[in-house]
């Protein structure tokens, strides 16, 4: 089923989705349209080729989810949805496009995703912990600061450009999927503030000064569901000093409930300093997934 056919007569048919559909709580400033993304399904004679949610992320990237699994897709499908992601990137002027794969695929994947334009950029693994696991502070001089809205609103006690200034440091000292385009640190804010979920941001700050952040998100804090880290770093100046781990266990303390079941971390499998802390932090393996990229080069 999941070779390339030949076929008379295939539609690519698009639902278009709003910024709540696409799990958002509203747009964004600068999207060119009420649209945040679109459900895109493949079609041949009333069979369903592949279909996925395409949307547009505040970061300047598009995501690709299949929500028909590869496995029972075709190939024709598949790159037809794909290459329409490819001209979306374009055509919106994004920093990239993405999709994950399960790391165990049928042959006819990778010459797929190739021919359509995408590239595997890395293996992103998910590490998890029983939050209750954690290792206890090491009670270092850092203060933490906690908001439960982002950007951090007036109550913070240090200034939006310093927290810029944390954040671009991260992000410019990171080992993170190096081969793909870094985000701004006004990007990666849009994006924490726009999620439709519960999202906690925890800062580590000496003399008032922000050296490092964490990000948690869980959907729905009644639910015995995962919490997500979704951004974690320290300043490069403030490493090694225990300060991470002081940092992860403060922002679980505040934000976790008795019912969330696991603290849950996405690391490139290249990112050894990253797994390496998580791991220190009675973090284990969970599984992993291929990480595909569409980039416009000009």
């Amino acid at each position: 089923m999941a070779r390339f056919q030949d076929i008379c007569c295939v539609e690519l048919k698009r639902e278009l989705l709003s910024a709540a559909e696409c799990g958002w709580h509203s747009a964004w400033p600068g999207i060119t349209s009420s649209a945040c993304g679109a459900r895109v399904t493949v079609v041949s004679s009333g069979n369903i080729l592949a279909e996925a949610v395409v949307q547009q992320v505040p970061d300047g990237t598009l995501s690709v989810l299949f929500s028909k699994s590869l496995a029972e897709s075709t190939a024709q499908g598949v790159d037809c949805i794909l290459r329409d992601a490819r001209e979306a990137v374009r055509n919106l002027r994004l920093r990239y496009g993405y999709v994950f794969s399960p790391p165990e695929t049928d042959d006819w994947v990778q010459p797929c995703f190739e021919s359509a334009g995408f590239h595997a950029v890395e293996f992103i693994q998910e590490f998890r912990c029983a939050w209750t696991a954690l290792h206890e502070t090491t009670n270092t001089a850092a203060t933490f600061w906690h908001s439960s809205s982002v950007p951090p609103q007036t109550t913070r006690p240090f200034s939006q450009a310093a927290f810029n200034d944390l954040l671009e440091n991260i992000i410019r000292q990171s080992a993170d999927l190096p081969r793909l385009p870094a985000p701004t640190a006004v990007q990666l804010q849009a994006m924490w503030s726009l999620f439709d979920a519960n999202v906690h941001v925890t800062v580590a700050m000496f003399d008032r000064q922000p050296v490092g952040v964490a990000v948690l998100s869980q959907s729905d804090l009644t639910a015995d569901e995962s919490v997500i880290v979704e951004y974690f770093g320290i300043h490069s100046g403030f490493r090694r000093r225990g300060i991470g781990c002081d940092l992860l266990r403060a922002a679980t303390a505040s934000f976790c409930r008795k019912n969330s079941a696991w603290l849950t971390s996405f690391v490139a499998a290249e990112n050894f300093a990253a797994q390496s802390f998580f791991k220190a932090q009675q973090f284990e393996l969970h599984s992993a997934q291929q990480l595909w990229a569409t980039q416009l080069i000009e």
